[in-house]
């Protein structure tokens, strides 16, 4: 079951600066350039940091993914949004900076390409 936009509103209101990038037919969520999670199936997804769980005290931990590692399931705090945008502010400054992207190097229609036979 994909997640449907009225489920990304509510997501966003609650925690105010964050924006949503359609990924694998799903959604990451990012806070200052930082994934903090995903929303799956109509289901908030928060990293699992010592930083959220203390501020999301006894949080269920799920699969965002099949095989994926274990995430917050933050859907309860949806109705407490002063708790979740800290929790998500927490967890953005607990990771490191998003690495610069590199630009990429355009290739000339009259340059080779690099592969070898």
């Amino acid at each position: 079951m994909a997640t449907r936009k009225e489920t990304i509103e509510p997501i966003l209101d609650a925690i105010r600066g964050a924006t949503v990038r359609r990924m694998f037919g799903e959604y990451a969520i990012y806070l200052d350039g930082k994934v903090l999670g995903f929303i799956c199936d109509d289901t908030l997804f928060l990293k699992n940091l010592p930083e959220a769980q203390d501020l999301l005290a006894d949080a269920e931990l799920g699969e965002a993914y099949p095989g994926s590692k274990l995430y917050i399931i933050a859907d309860p705090w949806l109705d407490e949004p002063d708790v979740l945008a800290r929790a998500a502010c927490a967890i953005a400054d607990a990771l490191p900076p998003p690495k610069p992207k590199s630009k990429k190097r355009q290739r000339c229609m009259n340059e080779p390409l690099d592969h070898q036979p």
